[in-house]
């Protein structure tokens, strides 16, 4: 679970097209011509972010922001959108109002695929801070690397959920069908998108 009261913002968005490329798409949507490219990489951009909404993990990379009023009672700092990449820093308000960069030396990063957690070390302690609601400010890389085998590999259920919803809303472009019902993605998508589903991730 998130750590209560953290406040998230991106540094970095993930790059449409980033887990489904678009020579992939079009071969799914069985395209041979460029003259909707940009439309086609654009409803990539639409189908993954959707993915990753469905999920609560970062299927792309990307560079997120979390901030806090001040460090949590405990040792740990449980970060949304994993899988974690890397932390790349802790910044914090000391008393006087300064900025100060924890050392990495104070903690561990916790990266599993459904997990994203800075940990302290054994025998450390959360400094304190000043009283400001972004007094603590935690920065991170998250997402499957595509250039990464393993990681790749991760994702091809993901993919393939993110091709269906690009051909389901390339061939059914409006909100709603003939008979005026909304028009939604199949039930396939939602069980190929199962395994990523970040359990209580809010």
């Amino acid at each position: 679970m998130m750590t209560p009261g953290l406040m998230t913002s991106v540094v970095e968005p993930p790059v449409p097209g980033s887990l489904l490329s678009l020579a992939d798409a079009k071969i799914h949507l069985k395209l041979l011509h460029d003259a909707e490219d940009s439309e086609i990489l654009a409803g990539i951009g639409v189908a993954e972010a959707y993915a990753e909404s469905m999920t609560g993990a970062s299927l792309r990379v990307q560079t997120l922001d979390g901030a806090l009023p001040g460090f949590p009672a405990g040792t740990e700092i449980n970060l949304p959108w994993p899988p974690l990449i890397e932390v790349v820093s802790v910044t914090y308000r000391d008393p006087y109002g300064a900025s100060v960069v924890l050392p990495a030396s104070t903690y561990v990063a916790v990266k599993r695929r459904g997990v994203a957690r800075i940990v302290l070390v054994n025998g450390q302690s959360w400094p304190d801070t000043d009283l400001h609601p972004e007094a603590v400010v935690v920065r991170w890389r998250c997402g499957y690397r595509q250039d990464v085998p393993a990681e790749a590999a991760e994702t091809v259920n993901a993919r393939h959920a993110v091709r269906l919803l690009l051909g389901h809303w390339y061939y059914s472009r409006e909100a709603t069908d003939e008979r005026g019902r909304v028009s939604s993605g199949s039930h396939n998508v939602d069980a190929l998108l199962g395994g990523y589903q970040t359990k209580g991730w809010l």
